[in-house]
């Protein structure tokens, strides 16, 4: 069998024991926005919204501080640039919007995941090479294009859990898992 159809295979075995869990978290939404409007008193909806606020309100104040309590000015303005790049960085996104996606999975379905994503911007560049002829001893220069990564960001990102897919093969604790799947919709061009 080749690597191409073994994790067919393991995707495959693993949507069919995560089918179950898909369909709840389906039904469990559809009860909690009332679609069939049987609900006249929807309680599940109330200690949902009653929740929430415990457990994430709004996006955190980042705050670095030293291990070592020692006065030394160096470490205090490497912990104030650290600080206020991360003030940037949580601006630059919507990071409370994805987690509040990912906080109302957690109450409604018991799953709700996030992930970091490095996303560089490379950009190819004309530059020179120039290097010693090992046979002349002579320098020569060759016209070349290099990538160069001109800038690059972090962001956080929102799952749904039903479209994770994660080990079940011989998986009794989070440490046994080998692998984590996520279902991504592409259009052609895409991939």
């Amino acid at each position: 069998m080749n690597e191409v159809q073994l994790w067919k295979n393991r995707i495959a075995t693993a949507k069919k024991k995560w089918g179950e869990y898909h369909e709840l978290i389906k039904e469990i939404r559809e009860y909690y926005v009332n679609k069939k409007k049987n609900n006249k008193q929807n309680i599940f909806w109330s200690s949902i919204e009653t929740l929430k606020p415990f457990i994430y309100f709004k996006a955190p104040v980042p705050y670095v501080e030293r291990k070592r309590k020692k006065e030394n000015p160096v470490e205090d303005v490497a912990c104030e640039i650290l600080e206020k790049a991360l003030v940037w960085d949580l601006e630059r996104q919507d990071f409370d919007g994805v987690i509040k996606y990912a906080r109302n999975d957690f109450l409604i379905s018991g799953l709700g995941l996030t992930y970091e994503k490095f996303e560089p911007t490379i950009e190819q560049v004309a530059t020179k090479i120039t290097d010693v002829d090992p046979l002349t001893g002579e320098m020569i220069s060759v016209d070349a294009v290099a990538e160069v990564m001109t800038d690059a960001k972090v962001t956080t990102n929102y799952i749904d859990p039903k479209d994770l897919v994660i080990d079940t093969t011989n998986v009794k604790v989070w440490e046994d898992v080998e692998w984590v799947a996520q279902c991504i919709k592409m259009t052609k061009q895409e991939v």
